[in-house]
Protein backbone atom coordinates (compact mmCIF):
# COMPACT_ATOMS: atom_id res chain seq x y z
CA UNK A 1 0.00 0.00 0.00
CA UNK A 2 2.81 2.42 0.83
CA UNK A 3 4.72 1.75 -2.39
CA UNK A 4 1.75 2.63 -4.55
CA UNK A 5 1.23 5.96 -2.78
CA UNK A 6 4.82 7.14 -2.40
CA UNK A 7 4.38 9.54 -5.33
CA UNK A 8 3.63 12.53 -3.14
CA UNK A 9 3.61 13.25 0.57
CA UNK A 10 -0.03 14.32 0.63
CA UNK A 11 -1.14 11.00 -0.96
CA UNK A 12 0.96 9.12 1.57
CA UNK A 13 -0.52 11.16 4.39
CA UNK A 14 -4.05 10.55 3.14
CA UNK A 15 -3.49 6.82 2.92
CA UNK A 16 -2.13 6.73 6.49
CA UNK A 17 -4.73 9.20 7.86
CA UNK A 18 -2.03 11.71 8.82
CA UNK A 19 -1.58 15.38 8.21
CA UNK A 20 0.90 16.17 5.45
CA UNK A 21 3.37 17.97 7.71
CA UNK A 22 3.48 15.01 10.15
CA UNK A 23 4.11 12.64 7.25
CA UNK A 24 6.94 14.90 6.02
CA UNK A 25 8.49 14.96 9.49
CA UNK A 26 8.35 11.18 9.77
CA UNK A 27 9.86 10.72 6.30
CA UNK A 28 12.65 13.16 7.20
CA UNK A 29 13.28 11.35 10.49
CA UNK A 30 13.65 8.07 8.58
CA UNK A 31 16.00 9.73 6.09
CA UNK A 32 13.67 9.11 3.14
CA UNK A 33 13.83 11.82 0.50
CA UNK A 34 13.95 12.21 -3.24
CA UNK A 35 16.24 15.20 -3.51
CA UNK A 36 20.00 15.42 -3.08
CA UNK A 37 20.53 12.01 -4.62
CA UNK A 38 24.18 11.00 -4.79
CA UNK A 39 25.00 10.45 -8.44
CA UNK A 40 27.41 7.91 -9.85
CA UNK A 41 30.78 9.32 -10.89
CA UNK A 42 30.69 10.97 -14.30
CA UNK A 43 33.72 9.04 -15.54
CA UNK A 44 31.85 5.76 -15.08
CA UNK A 45 28.70 7.12 -16.69
CA UNK A 46 30.72 8.59 -19.56
CA UNK A 47 32.37 5.23 -20.23
CA UNK A 48 29.04 3.38 -20.11
CA UNK A 49 27.39 5.83 -22.53
CA UNK A 50 30.42 5.57 -24.82
CA UNK A 51 30.09 1.78 -24.84
CA UNK A 52 26.37 1.98 -25.59
CA UNK A 53 26.85 4.49 -28.42
CA UNK A 54 29.25 2.07 -30.11
CA UNK A 55 26.64 -0.71 -30.13
CA UNK A 56 23.22 -0.83 -31.74
CA UNK A 57 21.92 1.34 -28.88
CA UNK A 58 23.27 4.41 -30.68
CA UNK A 59 19.76 5.11 -31.97
CA UNK A 60 18.25 5.38 -28.49
CA UNK A 61 17.13 8.68 -27.01
CA UNK A 62 18.23 10.14 -23.71
CA UNK A 63 15.37 8.57 -21.73
CA UNK A 64 16.21 5.11 -23.00
CA UNK A 65 19.91 5.62 -22.31
CA UNK A 66 19.07 6.92 -18.82
CA UNK A 67 16.91 3.87 -18.13
CA UNK A 68 19.58 1.56 -19.55
CA UNK A 69 22.15 3.09 -17.21
CA UNK A 70 19.84 2.42 -14.29
CA UNK A 71 18.88 -1.13 -15.22
CA UNK A 72 22.00 -2.55 -16.85
CA UNK A 73 24.74 -0.75 -14.94
CA UNK A 74 22.91 0.10 -11.71
CA UNK A 75 23.92 3.77 -11.90
CA UNK A 76 22.05 6.57 -10.17
CA UNK A 77 22.07 9.64 -12.37
CA UNK A 78 19.78 12.52 -13.27
CA UNK A 79 18.23 12.67 -16.72
CA UNK A 80 19.53 16.20 -17.18
CA UNK A 81 23.07 14.88 -16.73
CA UNK A 82 22.45 12.21 -19.37
CA UNK A 83 21.13 14.90 -21.74
CA UNK A 84 24.26 16.99 -21.16
CA UNK A 85 26.62 14.04 -21.68
CA UNK A 86 24.82 12.90 -24.85
CA UNK A 87 24.96 16.43 -26.26
CA UNK A 88 28.71 16.52 -25.64
CA UNK A 89 29.48 12.98 -26.81
CA UNK A 90 27.14 12.83 -29.82
CA UNK A 91 26.49 16.39 -31.06
CA UNK A 92 25.37 15.27 -34.51
CA UNK A 93 22.84 12.82 -33.09
CA UNK A 94 21.52 15.46 -30.67
CA UNK A 95 21.15 17.98 -33.48
CA UNK A 96 19.35 15.45 -35.70
CA UNK A 97 17.06 14.54 -32.81
CA UNK A 98 16.14 18.20 -32.31
CA UNK A 99 15.12 18.63 -35.95
CA UNK A 100 13.37 15.22 -35.85
CA UNK A 101 15.59 13.59 -38.45
CA UNK A 102 16.39 10.37 -36.67
CA UNK A 103 19.01 8.03 -38.05
CA UNK A 104 18.09 4.53 -39.10
CA UNK A 105 19.82 1.56 -37.58
CA UNK A 106 22.57 0.23 -39.84
CA UNK A 107 23.06 -3.50 -40.15
CA UNK A 108 26.54 -4.93 -40.49
CA UNK A 109 25.22 -8.30 -41.59
CA UNK A 110 23.63 -8.20 -45.06
CA UNK A 111 21.67 -11.35 -44.25
CA UNK A 112 19.40 -9.31 -41.93
CA UNK A 113 18.48 -6.99 -44.81
CA UNK A 114 17.84 -9.91 -47.17
CA UNK A 115 15.81 -11.75 -44.54
CA UNK A 116 13.69 -8.65 -43.88
CA UNK A 117 13.11 -8.16 -47.62
CA UNK A 118 12.01 -11.79 -48.01
CA UNK A 119 9.62 -11.41 -45.07
CA UNK A 120 8.09 -8.30 -46.65
CA UNK A 121 7.69 -10.06 -50.02
CA UNK A 122 6.04 -13.07 -48.41
CA UNK A 123 3.69 -10.78 -46.53
CA UNK A 124 2.77 -8.99 -49.77
CA UNK A 125 2.16 -12.33 -51.49
CA UNK A 126 -0.09 -13.42 -48.65
CA UNK A 127 -2.05 -10.14 -48.68
CA UNK A 128 -2.26 -9.60 -52.45
CA UNK A 129 -2.92 -13.21 -53.30
CA UNK A 130 -1.24 -15.74 -55.61
CA UNK A 131 -1.85 -13.68 -58.78
CA UNK A 132 0.57 -10.99 -57.60
CA UNK A 133 3.46 -13.38 -56.94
Amino acid sequence: MMQATLGSTSKLAASLYLQANIAQERLAALGLKRRNVVETRLTLVHQAIKNELQTSNCCLGYRSIWRLLQMKYGYTIKRSTVIMLLAIMDPVGSRLHKVKRLTRRTYVNKAMIIQRTIQLLLTLCFIAGPNWC
